[in-house]
């Protein structure tokens, strides 16, 4: 049941996320400017070891090449899934 709910709230927020793009983007087309600012790019400054261990492995060059060792990496660089807590009866 945990691993449905957080699939659920993790559809809502990817779901909620695209329509407050498209409203924001359609308000930007109204008046006629454009729906984003250009920011730069801020790095990490310190970068945990498991991480950098985890990813020299994954290829960044197209987008979602390797987003199932992404997602692996990140996972176990957070130490996730957690152990569940014991049930009470």
């Amino acid at each position: 049941m945990g691993q449905r709910l957080v699939r659920s709230v993790g559809l809502v927020a990817l779901i909620s996320t695209v329509l407050m793009f498209v409203v924001v983007w359609a308000v930007a087309a109204q008046r006629g400017e454009p729906p984003y600012n250009f920011q730069q790019v801020q790095y990490a400054r310190h970068v945990s070891p498991i991480w950098l261990a985890l990813a020299k492995d994954i290829d960044f060059s197209r987008p979602d090449a390797d987003e199932v060792k992404l997602f692996a990496a990140i996972m176990k660089s957070e130490g996730l899934p957690r152990a569940a807590a014991p049930q009470k009866k």
